[in-house]
């Protein structure tokens, strides 16, 4: 489920979008507000909002250098599992604060309650970095507020809706 109503639909892999110039104007680039993750699915929520349809051509195949460009871990396997993590939590915590069904302020209140619940769990199962990790994107992304208002303004304006 996307969390834009009713339904779902498929998210494209950002190595292998395909769409118009016509349509990327339409819909805009990649949110550079999303580190690493998520830009790609933050891309094609936009494109669903807005009314066009995301598709998967089955059958299709092609060749991804899979972490070919991500830089190295760090010194520890322990330290690409907090990296993975962080790059993933800050996805997710971004998902809560763009998401137009909802205004700003209720997407704020979302994003805390999946803060505090993430905190929790992490404390509960004593992975404290992971709960660090958590409050630190947290408050990086309420610091942000301010470009993540002028994001949805520009991405999910009524007036550049096709229906």
């Amino acid at each position: 489920r996307n969390g834009l109503g009713r339904g779902s639909f498929l998210w494209a892999v950002g190595a292998a979008i395909l769409a118009s110039t016509k349509t990327w104007r339409h819909v805009g680039l990649f949110d550079e507000l999303f580190w690493f993750t998520g830009s790609d699915d933050d891309l094609c929520n936009r494109a669903h909002w807005l009314g066009f349809e995301v598709l998967l051509v089955p059958g299709s195949a092609m060749n991804h250098a899979h972490g070919g460009l991500q830089p190295p871990s760090g010194p520890t396997p322990k330290a690409g599992i907090i990296r993975r993590y962080r790059l993933g939590l800050q996805a997710r915590y971004m998902f809560q604060f763009k998401n137009p069904r909802y205004g700003l302020a209720r997407c704020t209140l979302n994003a805390t309650g999946y803060f505090l619940g993430t905190f929790l769990v992490c404390c509960a199962r004593l992975w404290y970095p992971g709960a660090r990790e958590a409050a630190a994107l947290y408050f990086h992304c309420l610091a942000r507020l301010r470009k993540i208002a002028a994001a949805r303004r520009a991405h999910y304006d009524p007036a550049k809706k096709l229906r």
